[in-house]
């Protein structure tokens, strides 16, 4: 269950993201990373935990994959099933913290 509401708040989070996508050509900015905090706190992660599936991700991810995956959860036609593995790696690694 844990698991679920944390993967909702990444969504979330990547959803608030994509407001800076266009704004800027880093998709791991500053601003973007704060957004993608802010947004994955309102879905139900703790700060900390956020931070770090943020991290996560921009150690891990390519900046590509992380803004077609924007791009992707943005859309009205996304479904959860779409998800890519990477999603549920960051959230799995950073749970507790």
């Amino acid at each position: 269950m844990k698991r679920a509401a944390f993967a909702v708040g990444i969504l979330f989070g990547l959803m608030v993201a994509a407001d800076y996508r266009q704004e800027s050509t880093d998709v791991y900015s500053h601003a973007s990373q704060e957004a993608f905090v802010s947004g994955c706190e309102h879905g139900g992660g703790s700060e900390g935990t956020c931070r770090c599936a943020f991290t996560w991700i921009k150690a891990n991810v390519s900046k590509a994959d992380f803004k077609a995956y924007i791009h992707l959860v943005t859309s009205p036609s996304y479904t959860a099933s779409q998800t890519p593995p990477w999603v549920f790696t960051a959230v799995e690694s950073c749970l507790g913290r």
